[in-house]
């Protein structure tokens, strides 16, 4: 049997069975290059590459951008490890493969000291090695005679059942549809969409989702099966009077829009908060998402999710769609995904976990490396992520394994994982690299902490320390609000003694009035929301530290410019955040002047968010004889609070660049002549 009637066979044995077929090509590129060209013949379609260097004849995706082959249904992918590996990225790719495709694997280099390349390279053993050398016999796909190929459309069909009663059903009672990869959620939203367009004249149909290609699937499927459908872009179709329209997340929220029905794809890679307004904006809405997967969310998603709507829309439904559709059940390819990047396990069961005998709690502290080698305590912790925290996504299991920076502190009750702890240490910086960093010219990953003070605060102090810088910390679901994640910070701070400690988070009422209660005070708001949270962050550091002068000055600077920054920065937060964070604001705090951030400013580092309110406070500070200095553009965009683009405008500038070299070159000046009152 040669290679090419290898493959023959596989693909025969696959489209069968309707499962996937996943092996290793091990070769030159002159082998690969062959296998590939006889392949796409074979299955009629052009491969699909996730990263290294590109192949002749593929449609190429770089290793980090596979999020962009969401929605997609491929015959033929290969993902070529050489030159990185991202996991979130490697997920999109397999999910994308349909029953009877072939996956192809390129291994990644070796890297001993790279960790995530050691446990993937090791998954990587258990699938078969092709190469031109190979004995293609054994390396045939096993499948029972038995097996039926034909999905199992029974709960796809209730879904889009559902989904299209939500149009006469009485309002404000959302579907929540929840589903591992491949089961069919967004084909059965398409075919809801074919339904309602059918059925109804003049309705407004609406598509939400973080991108529009990974839903062009719903608009394929109604483009190929509504007559007189007119597609008059990639995510409008018109239909007579009615529409299907694609709208953001963020246009959903900020603009208003005439809408019948909404169907929210990808829900998870949404912020909550942004959920949340969707929900009370629109009153017939089906919220989609992936329990577990190349998503990038967990359970703990659907569970905060599920939670509020409960509250705020009591009578909504969840309908779970357990069968795939994309492949046939038993896939081994999806045995080998779940296995590889630990998204199998099942929750653990806190059933009888009283929590009532003090004796039973024990802590346990474990390093990257620690967890690379247990592979049931990874597994233990990683499972606690995926079920009790909003996005956690296969990067995250690398990361948790591969960084020497990353500990994680456990809580168990007897043998049971209750709590876990994520931090990272940042180390200080040496004076060439504060100054670097102060002036915007470096900018060194692992450092946050450190890098906003120097870089944002303007207190140099801050990065001369190291700090241990909590990223999260999560409970059982089961187990919440009983105190269990403060009896862990309290003793990851009580066992860090000497050690500067903070967190940076999405900010919201509930997160933030824990952390204070936990004896963290605020020293910097963010002025752009997070991508993942769609919150804005907020820096606090624990407030046994406020001992240190710069840690005192770093408060001093924040509750003296909140209210200013806040109104500067046309920061909008919720009302009861709002409230906490004005309560540690005062005018009459006796705070030094920052002239060292204003000064990084105007030399080339910080950002104007961060200076804005000195920056109006300098004004009144200077000699009104040279007040002039500071121009027409501080007056646009300080006092007038004007965006950017009608600040250049108005002073015939290109854009935000040039506008903010003038305030940058003003400011030099005032620094370097001004008489301070």
């Amino acid at each position: 049997m040669n290679i090419k009637e290898f493959f023959q066979q596989v693909i025969s044995t696959s489209e069968k069975a309707n499962w996937r077929y996943a092996a290793v090509l091990d070769g030159s590129r002159v082998f690969i290059s062959e296998v590939l060209a006889m392949l796409s013949e074979e299955v009629q379609s052009t491969p699909i590459q996730l990263g290294g260097v590109p192949f002749d004849n593929t449609q190429f995706i770089p290793f980090n951008k596979g999020q962009f082959i969401l929605g997609h249904n491929n015959r033929l992918v290969i993902i070529d490890c050489s030159a990185g590996i991202d996991a979130n990225s490697i997920n999109s790719a397999i999910g994308s493969v349909c029953g009877g495709g072939v996956l192809l694997f390129i291994r990644p280099l070796q890297t001993p000291s790279n960790r995530a390349v050691q446990w993937f390279d090791s998954q990587l053993n258990k699938l078969p090695t092709v190469n031109s050398e190979s004995d293609y016999e054994c390396l045939l796909p096993c499948c029972g005679e038995s097996l039926c190929a034909t999905p199992n459309f029974s709960h796809q069909e209730i879904v889009v059942k559902e989904l299209i009663a939500l149009k006469r059903r009485r309002a404000n009672r959302p579907i929540v549809i929840t589903a591992d990869r491949g089961r069919g959620k967004t084909t059965a939203i398409g075919l809801a969409c074919v339904a309602l367009l059918q059925q109804y004249c003049g309705i407004n149909l609406a598509v939400c989702a973080p991108r529009l290609d990974s839903v062009r699937g719903i608009f394929d499927i109604v483009e190929s099966r509504v007559l007189d459908s007119l597609r008059q872009s990639h995510g409008a179709i018109s239909i007579g009077s009615s529409t299907l329209t694609f709208i953001s997340p963020d246009s959903l929220v900020k603009n208003d829009h005439d809408i019948d029905i909404l169907f929210v794809d990808e829900a998870s890679s949404i912020p909550l908060t942004i959920l949340f307004q969707i929900a009370e904006l629109y009153s017939r809405i089906a919220f989609s998402t992936t329990v577990n997967g190349y998503e990038g969310c967990g359970r703990g998603f659907t569970l905060k999710f599920v939670d509020w709507l409960k509250s705020f829309r009591p009578e909504f439904k969840v309908l779970t769609m357990e069968y795939p559709i994309r492949w046939n059940t038993g896939d081994p390819v999806e045995e080998w995904t779940n296995s590889t990047f630990l998204l199998d396990s099942k929750s653990n069961d806190y059933s009888g976990c009283t929590l009532d005998d003090e004796r039973q709690f024990n802590f346990v502290t474990f390093s990257s490396a620690e967890l690379f080698e247990n592979a049931i305590r990874l597994n233990d912790i990683f499972q606690l992520l995926v079920d009790a925290h909003y996005q956690t996504s296969p990067n995250d299991l690398f990361h948790l394994i591969s960084d020497d920076s990353v500990s994680v502190t456990c809580l168990y009750y007897g043998d049971r994982l209750v709590s876990c702890l994520m931090s990272v240490a940042e180390p200080s910086m040496d004076d060439e690299l504060i100054e670097a960093v102060s002036l915007g010219r470096r900018r060194p990953k692992g450092m946050m902490t450190p890098i906003t003070f120097v870089n944002q605060i303007g207190i140099k102090e801050g990065g001369k320390q190291s700090w241990y810088r909590i990223l999260r910390i999560v409970v059982a679901p089961e187990l919440q609000a009983q105190g269990i994640g403060s009896k862990l910070l309290s003793f990851f701070i009580q066992n860090n003694p000497s050690q500067f400690i903070s967190t940076s988070y999405g900010a919201t009422a509930e997160l933030f009035r824990f952390w204070q209660g936990s004896g963290f005070i605020p020293v910097k708001l963010g002025t752009q929301k997070d991508a993942a949270s769609g919150c804005f962050s907020v820096l606090m550091v624990h407030g046994s530290h406020l001992k240190a002068n710069f840690v005192k000055k770093a408060y001093d600077y924040f509750r003296s410019t909140l209210i200013l920054s806040i109104r500067l920065n046309s920061i909008r937060l919720e009302l009861t955040l709002s409230h906490y964070l004005l309560g540690h604001s005062s005018s009459s705090v006796s705070s030094e002047f920052p002239f060292e951030l204003l000064s990084n400013y105007a030399y080339g580092g910080s950002n104007f968010e961060a200076i804005v309110p000195w920056f109006e406070s300098l004004y009144y500070k200077v000699d009104v004889s040279q007040r002039g200095l500071f121009g027409d553009v501080f007056v646009l965009k300080v006092i007038y609070n004007l965006d950017w683009k009608e600040c250049a405008r108005q002073l015939s500038l290109p854009g935000r660049r040039q506008v903010e070299q003038l305030l940058r070159s003003n400011l030099k000046d005032i620094l370097s002549i001004y008489t301070v009152n």
